[in-house]
């Protein structure tokens, strides 16, 4: 029976680089066509890497800790109630401060450009006048509106 070419010679594995050891399915004779136990044990696997490589980011990539954070019942309770399933408080309480972070840079950047921005008008004398400034959002407003 000739090989189909479309057919992986290699054994299914993890992405290497990861420092995980490798998932590795069973070399399997060449067929025209995978079977549907093929797909299904592939899948699985996907979902095995996956979770390995989760525990990896949790467990080894933390290091420190963040002091404890005292609320009231009705803060952990409204907390706890948006939950999504299988987090835990603990993860939203980090994807909260990574967020806030980012929001924050964003926010510190945004002042700087425009601190920025006000220096180089009062260096080049050149200013944009409120009205016209107003004009031009309302344009692109119009524009996306359709009612140019």
């Amino acid at each position: 029976m000739a090989k189909n070419p479309r057919h992986r010679s290699r054994p299914f594995a993890a992405p290497s680089g990861h420092g995980q050891a490798q998932l590795e399915l069973m070399d399997r004779p060449a067929r025209a066509h995978a079977t549907i136990s093929d797909l299904l044990l592939a899948v699985r696997l996907e979902k095995v890497y996956f979770v390995l490589h989760m525990q990896c980011e949790v467990f080894v990539m933390k290091s420190a800790t963040i002091p404890p954070l005292r609320v009231t019942p009705e803060l952990r309770q409204a907390a706890e109630s948006v939950l999504q399933d299988g987090e835990s408080l603990s993860n939203f309480v980090e994807k909260s401060l990574v967020k806030q972070i980012e929001f924050r840079k964003s926010q510190a950047a945004f002042i700087a450009r425009g601190l920025a921005a006000r220096d180089s008008a009062k260096e080049s004398g050149k200013y944009v006048s409120k009205e016209d400034s107003l004009e031009a959002l309302d344009a692109i407003l119009d524009k996306y509106r359709g009612t140019e």
